[in-house]
């Protein structure tokens, strides 16, 4: 079953193209859906969509309008009830890629080449190699920075800014529970982070589905009216919490206003582990870790993976499980490789990147590097891997879908194709490998992690 969403070309293992085809629905459905896109000129796209060979520099064809509901946009996928869903879950960690994160992935999902690799600024080749420690450096990340790591679709600009740890990768030695849970549920091997960018606006464009123009890792300017998933859910009457390990979150301090009126809905991760036990999880979770768990280098990356099991370890004992989706994915790339040029995108809106002098011209047209995507769910597809277009503001469309909500970005696809609606696989909930955490390297990765975001907040670097 192939669905493909925003562009025409969906690069698979190999390094293949596939051409614009009909594809297969799910089983449930009989109908064939088309995607035709078309190539124009591209006059006004950034450097690094310029560059972008033929086959990427295809613009998909953006003819949906914001504030279409998903039932006018594809009206021969479910929506509303016809989704069993009544719970869901988007679990989102910090600046890792998909290469870097699931490197050692079977046959069957694209990651990169045994000899990747790219040239340093010393001219010195450096070649993937698997990382020696859970808390690695931190390499850059910025918007002007993602632009050249792209380096106009070679994927060669990794090493140039972050030297031989850009091309780190980890294993199933380092973390059993990722690697289970990939190989065990419905992983995406074509998820990209939704702008070449950092956190801050990558998680605006998952809850709002744009960024207002904000490209800076900063808490953005107060906006003249917020607008988000949670300000949707409320006025549709229905229940949403954000819950956070370490106060304050970053959606409080992108909708301070919300925070300030809706504060309740504002939760500590124990109150979730409980609200999940007593099956009590309201419709709509966003999960972010922060503290020491949210895998943003130097922090360790196994303490990420333990905190992300004790979640979903809590959803698949809860009472809500049967009728419960989870979303586990990374707001960015972090610097680290990736080999697969991220596709051009349908920007959200008109609005254009807010610029300094320096950055790197560009606008919203273009997705950043690949992130993991794992669904965890009943109705999640086995041990499937798909390889359709998707960025974060699918995981937005996959909300508005199920509770009939209007999209800003109506033209991004939600990920129907990981899912089976027909028949539940993980009814009876697994048992997955424990999420180790090495004794060894912990306290030196807190110790690390200090060191860096002390000097992080004194330089504004």
């Amino acid at each position: 079953m192939k669905l493909l969403p925003r562009c025409c070309s969906s690069r698979k293992s190999g390094g293949s193209e596939t051409k614009p085809s009909e594809s297969i629905l799910p089983g449930y459905l009989s109908t064939r859906l088309t995607f035709c896109l078309v190539a124009i000129a591209l006059p006004s796209l950034s450097l690094a969509a310029q560059t972008l060979s033929d086959n990427e520099a295809i613009l998909p064809a953006c003819i949906f309008q914001a504030g279409q509901i998903f039932a006018q946009t594809h009206p021969d996928l479910p929506h509303g009830d016809q989704i069993p869903i009544d719970h869901i879950i988007i679990v989102m960690q910090e600046n890792r890629s998909f290469d870097h994160l699931l490197q050692a992935m079977p046959a069957g999902v694209d990651v990169a080449p045994n000899d990747a690799f790219n040239v340093d600024k010393n001219g010195i080749r450096q070649q993937m190699h698997r990382a020696k420690t859970p808390c690695l450096p931190d390499p850059p990340h910025f918007w002007s920075s993602a632009h050249k790591q792209i380096n106009g679709g070679k994927m060669k600009g990794f090493a140039t800014s972050g030297g031989s740890n850009a091309m780190t990768h980890y294993d199933e030695g380092w973390l059993p529970y990722y690697y289970a849970l990939a190989n065990t549920f419905s992983l995406s091997d074509r998820h990209f982070a939704s702008i070449p960018g950092p956190t801050w606006p990558n998680r605006m464009y998952t809850v709002s589905g744009g960024s207002d123009g904000h490209i800076d890792n900063t808490v953005p300017p107060q906006a003249d009216e917020e607008k988000s998933i949670f300000h949707q859910l409320e006025t549709a009457g229905l229940d949403w919490a954000v819950f956070t390990s370490s106060a304050p979150s970053f959606e409080e301090q992108i909708f301070p206003r919300l925070k300030a009126e809706k504060g309740e809905h504002f939760q500590a991760i124990d109150v979730f582990l409980k609200r999940a036990a007593s099956g009590k999880l309201p419709a709509f979770s966003w999960v972010t870790s922060a503290g020491e768990h949210n895998e943003h280098p130097p922090k360790s990356v196994q303490a990420g993976q333990k905190f992300v099991s004790d979640i979903i370890g809590a959803v698949m004992k809860s009472p809500n499980w049967p009728r419960t989706a989870l979303f586990f994915t990374y707001d960015e790339h972090g610097g680290f490789y990736d080999h697969v040029p991220p596709p051009l995108a349908c920007p959200p809106d008109k609005q254009l990147p807010e610029l300094a002098a320096n950055d790197i011209n560009g606008a919203f047209n273009q997705y950043g590097p690949r992130v993991p995507l794992i669904v965890v769910s009943p109705w999640a597809r086995k041990q499937y891997v798909s390889h359709d277009i998707q960025d974060h503001t699918s995981l937005l469309r996959f909300v508005q879908a199920r509770f009939d909500l209007p999209a800003r970005d109506a033209n991004a696809t939600p990920p129907m194709a990981m899912f089976d609606f027909s028949k539940p696989a993980f009814l009876i909930p697994l048992t997955l490998p424990e999420a180790v955490i090495d004794a060894a390297f912990d306290a030196k990765c807190e110790d690390l992690a200090t060191t860096h975001f002390e000097d992080e907040a004194a330089t504004g670097q």
